[in-house]
């Protein structure tokens, strides 16, 4: 069994302002497991900052899920670590709104993103995520608040005004 352990700081970053209703916002998530380290970004603009969480954990698990479906290790023991850890409360949430109207469920801002977050963690059963324990945890959550704050800087200023989700994504360059 592969452990991973997946850090992730989203949100807003300096600015609070909305645009028509939507918070220009990035996210930055680290994959770590036994034989490398990945690391993931995207901006975009959303309605509830909480979907860039979302985003960000889909980023990372489909990397994994990809590695695993080329034949390496099937099973995960996976540890997603987090400074807010409220944000999961938004799959439960939807999973509500699911049963009771399927029209109130497809107003949820990101809906595609939560459901693939859904059908990851019923797929690899994925816990709640964790606060961060212990000095390394700590580093590598304030590493990546850094990376966060420059990416939603940039998102800030390249993101156009009519962009609803995700606008841009990609793996940084450890170079």
């Amino acid at each position: 069994m592969s452990r991973i352990d997946i850090f992730i700081d989203a949100g807003q970053g300096d600015s609070q302002n909305t645009i028509g209703g939507f918070r220009t916002g990035a996210y930055v998530v680290k994959a770590v497991s036994e034989n490398r380290e990945k690391i993931f970004w995207g901006i975009g603009r959303v309605r509830n900052p909480q979907a860039f969480f979302a985003d960000a954990v889909v980023a990372a698990l489909h990397d994994v899920f990809e590695e695993a479906l080329d034949g390496g290790d099937r099973k995960f023991d996976i540890r997603i670590i987090c400074a807010k850890t409220g944000w999961w409360e938004q799959l439960d949430h939807l999973r509500g709104r699911e049963k009771k109207s399927q029209a109130a469920a497809l107003e949820i801002d990101q809906r595609d993103s939560w459901m693939r977050l859904g059908a990851y963690e019923a797929m690899l059963g994925l816990q709640k995520p964790e606060s961060p324990c212990g000095p390394k945890d700590y580093a590598e959550l304030e590493a990546l608040a850094d990376l966060k704050r420059a990416y939603a800087k940039k998102a800030s200023l390249t993101v156009p005004q009519p962009c609803q989700g995700i606008f841009d994504q990609g793996i940084v360059d450890e170079g």
